[in-house]
C-alpha cells in the first residue's frame, strides 16, 4: 500500500454556519474506485489565532458538491499517482450519507486524530462517493489548514 497526504490551506469557516467543507477525499465519477483508508487527520489555525469555537464533522459524502481541486501528494519513495482525488474549500459540500465522527476546537488551538489499527476511515467503494471534513458549527469567519493522511 502506497501512503499520501491531502492539504488544505485557507479554509474560511462561515460564522454561525455549518456544512461549510473543509476537505474531502472521494472517488472520481467514473473509472477504478478506491477504498482508500484514512489514517489521520488534522486542523488548526491560518494566521493569527482568536478565542473562537469551532465543531468539525466527519461524512460519507455521496455526490461531488463545489470543490477546489487539491491533488495528494506520495508520501513514499516511489512517486504513485492515487486513485483517489483530494479537493479543499467547499461552499456546497454534496449529499451526505451518514456522520461517522465529529470534534470540537478552539481556534487557539489544533486538532488531531490519528485512528487506532483497524479504526481507519474508509472510502466507499463506489464512483463520486467519498469522505468530508466540514464544519458543523462556526463561531467566527477564521482561516484554518488541514491535512489528511491516507493509504491505498
Amino acid at each position: 500500500m502506497a501512503n499520501y497526504s491531502v492539504n488544505g490551506t485557507g479554509n474560511q469557516a462561515v460564522a454561525g454556519g455549518s456544512n461549510c467543507g473543509i476537505l474531502k477525499l472521494e472517488n472520481w465519477s467514473s473509472g477504478p474506485t478506491s477504498t482508500a483508508e484514512i489514517y489521520e487527520f488534522s486542523i488548526g489555525a491560518f494566521g493569527a489565532a482568536s478565542d473562537n469555537n469551532y465543531s468539525v464533522l466527519c461524512k460519507r459524502t455521496t455526490t461531488t458538491g463545489q470543490w477546489y481541486s487539491q491533488p495528494a501528494q506520495s508520501l513514499d519513495a516511489k512517486s504513485i499517482i492515487p486513485i483517489a482525488s483530494g479537493w479543499r474549500a467547499s461552499s456546497t459540500t454534496g449529499t451526505f450519507g451518514g456522520t461517522l465522527a465529529s470534534w470540537s476546537l478552539n481556534n487557539r488551538g489544533s486538532m488531531r486524530w490519528v485512528a487506532v489499527p483497524g479504526g481507519e476511515l474508509c472510502l466507499p467503494g463506489a464512483n463520486s462517493s467519498g469522505i468530508v471534513f466540514e464544519f458543523g458549527y462556526a463561531q467566527s469567519t477564521d482561516l484554518f489548514t488541514a491535512c489528511a493522511l491516507f493509504r491505498e
